[in-house]
């Protein structure tokens, strides 16, 4: 059991950290997807929601692959406004990725819930939360991009804040391995 809640944490650190040389994804979200996928499978009998959550880890895993390797521009940016499938397909990605988070938080909380560690509840809400604003925060990069001085200092304080965030996770998840029991 503690293995399925650390597992979580490299799942999510693979998902959350981009780096890319040559286009190429050092740690591939895949990697991560199919993390979830594993760990969610040991969590099915403990709640509808980490049933709900592996059936999607199975959509972003598909997903996913086509992020694996992605063309940049001779400004190394990976944006592509141009495409419009691109774009609905990045859309859809982001949404079920969103949804499959969630369930994840929402599987620990019934957990946390049937075993009365309330604080745990906060701490899973509050991680959502974090999660749910840092996958929208780069929308804001994108409007930033004509004002490139303001744009660099809201990229810096952008990684910061993902390193919080990642750090706030990796931190929940070592909490939930060792208090969160099978019932």
């Amino acid at each position: 059991m503690n293995n399925v809640f650390n597992n979580f944490k490299w799942g999510f650190l693979m998902i959350m950290l981009d780096f890319r040389i040559a286009g190429f994804d050092l740690l591939p979200d895949f990697i991560g997807y199919i993390i979830f996928f594993n760990s969610l499978g040991y969590l099915v009998s403990q709640s509808e929601f980490f049933d709900k959550a592996k059936n999607l880890s199975i959509a972003m895993i598909v997903f996913s692959l086509f992020t694996f390797y992605q063309k940049t521009n001779n400004m190394g940016n990976n944006y592509n406004f141009g495409n419009p499938v691109i774009f609905v397909i990045g859309l859809i990605a982001l949404i079920v990725d969103l949804i499959l988070v969630y369930n994840i938080f929402q599987g620990i909380n019934q957990m946390a819930s049937v075993q009365n560690k309330d604080y745990l509840i906060n701490e899973s809400d509050e991680c959502w939360r974090y999660y749910l604003i840092l996958c929208f925060l780069p929308l804001i990069a994108i409007i930033l991009m004509f004002i490139p001085v303001v744009l660099v200092l809201f990229l810096i304080c952008l990684i910061a804040f993902a390193i919080y965030v990642i750090y706030k996770i990796f931190k929940f998840m070592g909490k939930c391995s060792e208090e969160l029991s099978m019932y």
